[in-house]
């Protein structure tokens, strides 16, 4: 029972984040809507971590690590698909991305020689089918509108990054993953925060707007 609560508070949060993307939508700066969210992230993160008293140390190796998985999973990934959000509704999106499993399927093939048995193909395949399903309604506005295409071509590019991050992720498995997942908010952070403020989207967006 407790294992069906916990899974059933994981599909919800998951799912609603979707939906919640489309909050930040609002004409602020992609880059600053997804530093803005990382920057609550890493608070909360940071003030665990010290609550727990969790070791802030890595390595030289560990911080490379940790670069490469803020770039691919909280980084490039959030802002391609909150550009496709602005083309697809976000039940389309959410889809799209329940392909990270078939990309996490092959690229541990290409990469690491690990080739999947039958039963791993048929559950990420039914899981797949289930989804498409679910929201059957949504893939079926897709049409050949640019708009429509362009953002089906950023949803499975961000879903390709962060199957690339899951690679990275599996180079140091004994990293805290709480640890991480603090590191390399903060880092996503610093990263577009400098980008924004180069570019210059503090002063030519509306960041209060409702």
């Amino acid at each position: 029972m407790k294992s069906l609560f916990l899974y059933l508070v994981t599909v919800a949060i998951w799912g609603s984040t979707w939906y919640a993307i489309t909050f930040q939508l609002n004409g602020t700066a992609t880059q600053v809507s997804v530093a803005y969210r990382f920057a609550l992230a890493t608070l909360i993160l940071f003030f665990w971590c010290w609550l727990r008293r969790i070791r802030l140390r890595f390595s030289g190796r560990d911080h490379f690590i940790l670069m490469l998985l803020g770039l691919t999973l909280f980084s490039v990934n959030y802002v391609l698909f909150y550009e496709a959000e602005k083309h697809l509704v976000s039940g389309s999106v959410a889809i799209i991305f329940s392909l990270l499993v078939v990309f996490n399927i092959l690229n541990n093939w290409l990469f690491f020689g690990s080739r999947p048995d039958r039963q791993v193909i048929a559950g990420a395949i039914l899981g797949l089918m289930g989804i498409v399903l679910t929201f059957w309604q949504d893939l079926r506005t897709l049409n050949s509108g640019s708009g429509s295409v362009l953002g089906l071509v950023l949803s499975l590019g961000a879903t390709l990054t962060a199957s690339f991050g899951n690679l990275f992720r599996s180079c140091r498995p004994t990293l805290s993953e709480c640890c991480t997942e603090q590191s390399y908010s903060l880092l996503t952070l610093c990263y577009r925060e400098r980008n924004s403020l180069s570019t210059g989207p503090l002063a030519t967006s509306d960041h209060f707007s409702t």
